[in-house]
């Protein structure tokens, strides 16, 4: 975990603070935005868990590969930030029979 003070501006980190001045639509005026990036070539494990008798695994793949390709993750998505690409989609079995 990193704290908030170790947190770089150097986007050659893993890990580093974007900082970025944007336009407000509703007043014209311009503000700062912060936001925690990861570096191009940034990799994460995660679970999902799900009722696979009402949606397939095939399905669960498919939602997740097309929120990764025109949704992303966090903030600034409406500007193409977040994008994400699933490389290994594997599903557990032995969960199946509970």
């Amino acid at each position: 975990m990193i704290n908030k003070e170790e947190l770089t501006q150097d986007s050659t980190e893993p890990v580093y603070l974007h900082i970025a001045s944007v336009r407000n639509p509703n007043t014209k005026s311009r503000n700062i935005r912060y936001r925690v990036a990861a570096s191009i070539g940034w990799n994460v494990s995660f679970t999902i868990m799900w009722d696979a008798t009402v949606v397939s695994p095939q399905q669960m793949q498919a939602v997740v590969n097309e929120a990764g390709t025109l949704v992303g993750l966090a903030d600034g998505r409406s500007i193409g930030f977040g994008r994400f690409e699933i490389v290994e989609f594997e599903m557990d079995v032995s969960v199946l029979d509970v």
